[in-house]
């Protein structure tokens, strides 16, 4: 706005446009501000001036005529407002339902696992929790499991709790302590590492990145304390790429800082190696090796160059002790051994070796029945990916009937024991290829009627009933799959019809404050100051309710950047991704001024003041 005021008065001059100006300029100050640019005065003075001949006449009439004109605009405009904040507000109650969608979805999943769970009667659950402890007992214990825990309980306490320093899974997790070993022999008593060694632990490291399960490459594994995090990132600095972050360590255990640094790094190398055609596990081999010479080790040195090269003596001769100790007991039929199978399944050779979670299974199939994943690998997940089999067993009946006090007897004997819900040992004699659920999961004993179904008045039959028919009621969506692609849907298409009307007048509304805001600046030209302040508040609102409306759609769709983003890092999130078949976000930059809603008023001020 120019400044008009006490200087354009003093002059006495004033041309009638001025005038009128001053007059239009006080008011909107005055609107926007609460106070006034002009004295009593002054308005007085302005307000009680004669036109001096027809020309000035025309020209304050003109100004007058359009001012008035803007007044029936902005009345107009509060007319569209309010239709538009009422088609939202009506809305609404169906926004609240997608907001809360994904909580009503898990709801309905933990009635539909309440209806799923196996019931059974007392006979049954007893057969069923023999057969798995039968099977426990038959697969028995893989001999280097056993050897490696009696090795581990004759080192001292305070070399035990020196190794669970240096690494928390140590009393479970062999591969770390046997890489250990491995690297050792590499050094073959020397205080470096040879050409050919290093050679042989860059390919050992970087043979240590690949998945076979997974049919993946993944950069959080270690060999013994090398990250493979580090001699990727340590690649890709040689090649000119520098990823932020701090050093991971050394005892793998990892913070969100630390996932993120991975993600990151898993990226860029994955980049590298489709635009360079180039293996990832050949780009970790040629990063170790440079890393090897760089001083990699200096930060991740190896056990039997570091100051705890003694324990490492010490934790390999307990492993020769143990192995004599057991052979000793075999020897005199204490124990008693045989050979791995060609039938045996991989769950049970995992099982021999204790890699094997009921407790992480039955998480992970418990948050998948609600529709979440577990984001976060299991520690026996990654152990797995690269475990090894020795192929001599010890047998589980030997190992339950011994005297012997070891810890990992002792263990086994309370494993085969316990009854394990959801290990998945145990499947009906008439499904060989084991093709149905398995038997030994979470059982309800009841009383069944002749088909094998709990009695119509049980506590549970009746109350998953109850919760069932109560929850069906308050749910407005479904989900439903067609083609590989999960899609949700209005149960009621009445609804679905009305909520898409209600929208398209929001979107219509809104489209109509554009027009009057872009007719709005036109004057505020001519009135040399800003007239749009009415529209432009009106137009704040819906776009704050547009806002609201794609969010709540988006997050019924686990589509919401803020919540993926607060899921990144959580141990459970949503696991599918939903669309509508007719897309009801609403796309703000889309929308079009409606020139209809103002045709008529633009008509108009051409008539009173010419051109716009």
């Amino acid at each position: 706005m120019k400044n008009l005021s006490s200087t354009l008065l003093q002059r006495g001059n004033l041309t009638a446009r001025e005038r009128f100006l001053l007059l239009i300029q006080n008011d909107v100050h005055k609107a926007k501000t609460g106070k006034e640019i002009l004295t009593a005065a002054d308005k007085e003075a302005l307000e009680n001036w004669k036109a001096r001949n027809d020309s000035e006449a025309r020209e304050w009439n003109r100004l007058n005529e359009a001012w008035k004109q803007s007044g029936r605009m902005e009345i107009e405009v509060e007319f569209f407002y309010k239709d538009a904040e009422i088609a939202y507000l009506a809305n609404l109650p169906i926004l609240m339902k997608l907001l809360y969608y994904p909580s009503y979805y898990r709801m309905g999943k933990c009635i539909e696992t309440l209806k799923k769970i196996k019931t059974v009667e007392l006979d049954q659950a007893v057969k069923i929790a023999d057969k798995q402890r039968e099977i426990k007992m038959k697969d028995g214990l893989d001999f280097d499991y056993a050897l490696y825990q009696l090795a581990f309980e004759r080192l001292s306490e305070a070399d035990r709790k020196r190794m669970n320093e240096l690494y928390a899974d140590i009393e479970t997790d062999h591969q770390y302590l046997d890489q250990e070993e491995i690297i050792a022999n590499l050094y073959n008593g020397k205080k470096e590492l040879t050409s050919e060694a290093k050679d042989r632990l860059a390919s050992l490291v970087a043979e240590r990145s690949y998945n076979r399960f997974a049919k993946e490459y993944q950069l959080f594994h270690y060999f013994a304390c090398i990250p493979l995090i580090e001699v990727a990132r340590y690649f890709l600095k040689i090649k000119g790429v520098e990823i932020k972050g701090k050093a991971v360590n050394k005892n793998q255990e990892a913070d969100d800082e630390d996932s993120d640094t991975c993600d990151d790094v898993s990226k860029v190398m994955k980049a590298y190696a489709a635009e360079h055609n180039i293996s990832i596990q050949d780009m970790l081999k040629e990063g170790c090796l440079k890393g090897l010479d760089d001083g990699l080790l200096d930060s991740y040195t190896p056990l039997v160059v570091s100051n705890e090269r003694d324990l490492l003596k010490r934790w390999l001769k307990a492993k020769v002790e143990a192995k004599t100790l057991l052979q000793a007991h075999i020897n005199k039929g204490e124990l008693k051994i045989r050979e791995r199978t060609n039938e045996e399944r991989l769950k049970d050779k995992l099982y021999s070796k204790r890699l094997y979670d009921s407790e992480s299974l039955a998480a992970r199939k418990a948050m998948e029945n609600i529709g979440l994943e577990i984001t976060e690998k299991a520690e026996i997940d990654e152990k797995k990916a690269f475990e090894k089999f020795e192929e001599t067993v010890i047998t589980g009946e030997s190992l339950y009937n011994s005297k012997e006090k070891y810890a990992f007897i002792k263990e086994f004997r309370e494993r085969v024991d316990e009854y394990d819900a959801n290990l998945g040992l145990v499947y009906a004699d008439n499904d060989p290829e084991q093709k149905e659920g398995h038997l030994d999961q979470e059982l309800l004993v009841s009383n069944l009627n002749k088909d094998g179904k709990p009695n119509f008045f049980s506590m549970y039959h009746m109350s998953v009933t109850i919760l069932s028919n109560l929850f069906e009621g308050k749910t407005y969506f479904e989900e439903v799959e067609e083609e590989g692609e999960m899609f949700i849907k209005f149960k009621d298409m009445e609804i679905e019809k009305i909520f898409m009307e209600r929208r398209d007048m929001l979107i219509d509304g809104y489209a109509k404050l554009l027009a009057f805001e872009g007719v709005f600046k036109k004057l505020s030209k001519i009135y040399e100051t800003d007239l749009t302040d009415h529209v432009a508040e009106r137009m704040k609102v819906l776009r704050l309710d547009i806002e609201q409306h794609n969010q709540a759609i988006r997050i019924a769709t686990n589509t919401d950047a803020d919540q993926l983003e607060k899921s990144h890092h959580s141990i459970f999130r949503n696991k599918e991704i939903l669309k509508f078949k007719e897309d009801p976000t609403i796309s703000i930059d889309m929308i079009k001024p409606d020139e209809n809603a103002t045709k008529a008023h633009e008509v108009k001020l051409r008539e009173i003041l010419g051109d716009l």
